[in-house]
């Protein structure tokens, strides 16, 4: 009986595993930077799924990357935002099973009061 329950128990676990294995998203990810080329920390980043309106959210780190996994396929558009500084807009980003996108880089996200 023991050997019977541990053995439906390791089945149980395989198959779950197996199953998260399977799981079809993607990525975004990218590097901040101002015009410089400095990276941008703390800068708030937003994915939205144009099907469906569902954000992803992320900050970059301390030295402006961020990643925004586990995506369903579909099509984004990208918002950077960080006080002081303009806000980036990305749109037209579409995302096929296990892609890994990376942004775009430039333009760089320009300081409030820059000139264009």
């Amino acid at each position: 009986m023991r050997i019977r329950l541990s053995m439906s128990f390791a089945c149980m676990l395989l198959g779950i595993a197996v199953a998260f294995g399977q799981i079809e998203t993607a990525q975004i990810s990218g590097h901040i930077t101002d015009p410089t080329g400095a990276a941008i920390p703390g800068a708030n980043v937003v994915a939205i799924n144009l099907a469906t309106q569902v954000e992803k959210k992320d900050v970059s780190n301390t030295e402006g990357y961020y990643t925004l996994p586990l995506l369903p396929p579909g099509e984004y558009r990208l918002s950077i935002a960080k006080e002081g500084f303009r806000q980036y807009l990305q749109p037209g980003i579409t995302l096929q099973v296990n892609q890994s996108s990376y942004a775009r880089r430039y333009p760089a996200i320009e300081p409030v009061g820059a000139d264009r």
